[in-house]
């Protein structure tokens, strides 16, 4: 990193690798998004899992809370439902 650091500094004012560095960084931000796209089609299956995954996602955005906490609160809530699940299917039998 501080090899790309001295690199960059010498063509601070360069207008085509300012551009270039632009352009670089819109396409890594849409590779972010059409790799979240494609992880949440692949893992989300059902109304909770929809529910836990915008939940995490505005706690995140909105509230700016560490996504540590909203994957160990995700967590905690999927461990939960399954707990109730577990629970409501042993007291139909």
């Amino acid at each position: 990193i501080l090899l790309i650091l001295v690199f960059l500094m010498k063509f601070q004012g360069n207008v085509y690798i300012t551009g270039a560095l632009e352009g670089i960084k819109v396409v890594s931000v849409a590779l972010i998004l059409v790799t979240a796209l494609q992880l949440a089609r692949s893992m989300v299956k059902n109304v909770f899992g929809v529910v836990v995954a915008l939940t995490a996602f505005l706690l995140i955005v909105l509230l700016e809370i560490n996504a540590v906490w909203a994957i160990a609160g995700s967590a905690a809530a999927g461990f939960l439902a399954c707990l109730f699940q577990a629970r409501g299917k042993r007291g139909k039998k």
